[in-house]
């Protein structure tokens, strides 16, 4: 009688339905990690389960983010900073339906150019002026 109820109490346990929450959204990288003030850039943002991001938001009224394309391993984001914004680090939030992630994202007043390859060898040097923030092109 006792292996009886016992095998009856494991069928049920197996046959009830599980609910399983689904994964939140990762973020393992921004490219560009950051923007001049008074700018807007397009920014990449890899990691996992990025599908349906709706929203970028930010604690300062002075960045502002748009959703482009969001994909499961990415997302495109156009970002903007006003004039006056507050230099340094700031909270970058994803927004998706199935949760959201906290990043960050570098405000600066520094001329920000892109690395522009080939430049491996003193003839093909990419002209710049310091200060400067150069964002390195991932390969």
């Amino acid at each position: 009688m006792l292996k009886c109820s016992a095998i009856v109490l494991l069928i049920t346990a197996a046959s009830a339905e599980v609910s399983i929450p689904p994964i939140t959204p990762q973020i393992t990288g921004i490219f560009p990690h950051g923007l001049r003030r008074g700018a807007q850039v397009e920014v990449l943002i890899r990691g996992r389960n990025l599908q349906n991001a709706s929203k970028l938001h930010f604690a300062s009224p002075k960045i502002t983010g748009a959703i482009l394309e969001a994909g499961p391993y990415r997302v495109r984001a156009r970002i903007r900073a006003a004039a006056d914004a507050e230099l340094g680090r700031h909270d970058l939030r994803l927004l998706a339906p199935h949760g959201s992630m906290l990043n960050w994202l570098d405000i600066s007043d520094r001329a920000e150019s892109f690395e522009k390859e080939p430049n491996d060898s003193f003839e093909n040097a990419q002209p710049m002026s310091f200060p400067a923030l150069v964002n390195r092109v991932e390969r």
